[in-house]
């Protein structure tokens, strides 16, 4: 009977280990090297990078040179970019979005952001290039303040606790989140949490 014991756990843990072929499917992010839980986004999108989903719509997605220069930063409890610069859409020529940021976080806690989304072109997958999210949705951001933080992306669905980590992300980057008010889609409004 030992035997068997040992067997099924040496097997279970070579399944868990297993890396996939080339081309084969993705491991899930939750299961190894990250420290947020993901969540892919809707399989209804899958292919938009190519306009080959039902609805059409060619989708960008950023590529990682691209990607590390829309990493968003804390600068002396500010929201800023890599290079140190605040965060703010007159700055960064989009006041038309009333100073929303749409953002994405990765299992690892890196949080990406423009303020350039584009109905049928930059959506949040663009960000990620199709790849699963820890939590993705608008933040309204003024000269690097966080004002709100929602969890809204059509997407990837994020649930409440989703938008819990970007949150305690944030606070540990050191963002001054004493101002800003958390959305949770669907549910009431609530405070950050005390630093």
């Amino acid at each position: 009977m030992k035997t068997h014991k040992t067997s099924a756990v040496f097997l279970g843990l070579a399944l868990l280990l297993a890396v996939p072929a080339c081309g084969g499917p993705k491991p899930d992010s939750d299961v190894l090297s990250t420290r947020y839980r993901t969540f892919e986004m809707s399989k209804k999108y899958v292919g938009e990078q190519t306009g080959s989903t039902e609805m059409g719509h060619l989708i960008r997605y950023f590529d990682d040179a691209e990607r590390a220069a829309l990493e968003v930063k804390v600068c002396g409890g500010k929201l800023c970019d890599p290079q140190g610069k605040l965060l703010d859409p007159e700055v960064n020529s989009h006041p038309e979005r009333g100073g929303s940021l749409m953002y994405v976080m990765t299992g690892d806690g890196i949080i990406y952001g423009t303020f350039d989304a584009k109905l049928h072109s930059v959506h949040h997958s663009s960000l990620l290039a199709g790849s699963a999210a820890a939590c993705a949705g608008d933040m309204i951001v003024v000269g690097g303040e966080l004002i709100e933080v929602d969890n809204t992306s059509g997407h990837y669905k994020p649930p409440p606790e989703a938008l819990d980590q970007v949150v305690k992300q944030l606070v540990e980057m050191g963002a001054d989140l004493s101002q800003a008010k958390v959305k949770y889609f669907g549910l009431p409004d609530r405070a950050p949490p005390a630093p």
